[in-house]
């Protein structure tokens, strides 16, 4: 036995020894060769796909496909609790949306009683300046206009036409962007707008209202003339507006009229109504 041993830690065995590192060493490097060759020729695969080669790009895409859905366990404890829990995920949720609803409805309803009396009364005084003109030989085309949604539930909603009417190339239009009402978002109120678009295809907007759930606002000026001033009102309760408000609003709604039939040439002879 010690005759063995000495001869393992004699010459023969660190020759033995220096055989097994060096085949170590070989397997090592031969291991480091491999991941560096399949490194190199996965990206040079990877360029191939990403360059118009379909056949090798379906290839590589069905490969990592295979290995991120190679572990099933966590995926199926993940879908088998969703589906334990959906009963109740739904109820709640459900419960969730006919709140929401519930309060934007009520939102709604609160905002209308305040504000939708003075939406009628300026579409109205509109529609009797419109019916004026044709009745005083002053002939203006009509253009369609779009139902009044007063509220919206969504984001960021888009204006609409309400009103519009074109004389000799020149359009005067009242457009509304619905106030937001729905739970956890704070958007700016609604606004009234009236427009004016000259031959050139210019627009203005010389009046404007704004109105929200606790005050209305209205502020107009006529091109090349200082601003009018303002008027403020805290939203009506019982939607009775202040009468002086209102004179302010409609005394605007004239004078903007008034300047579009200028622009559109409402005292010459002829009768160009496009």
């Amino acid at each position: 036995m010690r005759g063995m041993l000495s001869e393992l830690w004699g010459p023969p065995g660190l020759i033995l020894l220096g055989t097994l590192l060096a085949g170590f060493g070989v397997y090592l490097a031969a291991v480091k060769q491999t991941a560096r060759s399949n490194s190199q020729s996965d990206v040079l695969r990877d360029v191939a796909a990403r360059t118009g080669n379909n056949k090798l790009l379906e290839e590589l895409i069905q490969e990592r496909s295979r290995a991120l859905n190679a572990d099933r366990g966590k995926a199926d404890d993940i879908a088998d609790a969703l589906v334990k829990r959906l009963p109740s995920s739904t109820e709640q949720f459900n419960a969730m949306e006919e709140n929401k609803r519930s309060v934007f409805e009520n939102r709604t309803a609160d905002f209308r009683l305040k504000w939708e009396p003075l939406f009628n009364a300026t579409l109205s005084l509109f529609d009797k300046l419109v019916d004026k003109c044709t009745k005083a030989g002053i002939n203006v085309e009509k253009t369609t206009g779009e139902p009044l949604t007063l509220t919206s539930d969504l984001p960021g909603p888009s204006p609409i036409t309400l009103r519009g009417v074109i004389r000799n190339h020149v359009v005067v239009r009242i457009m509304y962007t619905p106030i937001v009402l729905s739970p956890g978002e704070s958007g700016t109120g609604a606004q009234i707008e009236f427009h004016i678009q000259d031959r050139r295809g210019r627009d203005t907007v010389p009046l404007y209202i704004t109105l929200n759930q606790e005050e209305g606002h209205c502020l107009w000026s006529l091109p090349g003339h200082p601003p009018a001033g303002s008027g403020n009102v805290r939203a009506p309760k019982d939607g009775k507006i202040p009468q002086e408000f209102l004179d302010f609003i409609y005394d605007g709604f004239a004078r903007v009229f008034e300047r579009f039939l200028l622009e559109a040439g409402a005292n010459d002879s002829g009768t160009t109504t496009k």
